[in-house]
């Protein structure tokens, strides 16, 4: 099998909030369109011990990053 006759079925993606995890969403987006793959968006938020807050706190905040 070449490389050319491999298929996509799942790709995963790894999310910062920069502008080039951004495009290389994008990219990703349009390889799994391309092959009909599942698209897992990763992102990884440290959380310090000390604070005390819910996760969905973290990822509402982590997503106003993303947008803004």
């Amino acid at each position: 099998m070449s490389a050319l006759d491999s298929k996509f079925s799942k790709i995963m993606v790894a999310i910062d909030g920069s502008e080039h995890s951004l495009k290389a969403a994008e990219y990703a987006l349009g390889v799994a369109q391309s092959f009909g793959a599942q698209l897992y968006a990763v992102t990884v938020t440290y959380v310090p011990e000390s604070y005390h807050v819910k996760q969905e706190d973290v990822l509402a905040v982590q997503e106003q990053r993303v947008i803004a």
